[in-house]
């Protein structure tokens, strides 16, 4: 969901995992497409997000799953295509705040 402010998405279609991002946090924006995917791939100040991952590592094995915060500092957006609703309506509000070409 994009509106004028934030943007907010869910992840791995969890909602314990919905993050959001205030979009005058967002320092540069770079498009990615490859085959028929398309994604935007802002960089902003660190967000923290509740992500799952492996419980336990022992000599390459990895077993269980905890679920883990961590600050990032850039997400991946992907899109089905460039020319969706979502991601013109994103673009239109990351050339207005001057961060997209």
């Amino acid at each position: 969901m994009v509106s004028d402010r934030r943007i907010r998405w869910v992840p791995q279609v969890k909602l314990r995992f919905e993050a959001s991002l205030d979009l005058d946090y967002v320092t540069t924006v770079r498009e990615k497409s490859w085959a028929d995917r398309y994604a935007i791939a802002p960089e902003h100040a660190p967000l923290e997000r509740l992500h799952r991952e492996p419980a336990y590592r022992f000599l390459g094995f990895e077993w269980g799953y905890a679920e883990v915060s961590t600050p990032l500092g850039r997400t991946e957006l992907a899109f089905s295509r460039r020319d969706t609703e979502a991601a013109r309506a994103l673009r239109d509000r990351l050339a207005v705040r001057g961060v997209l070409g």
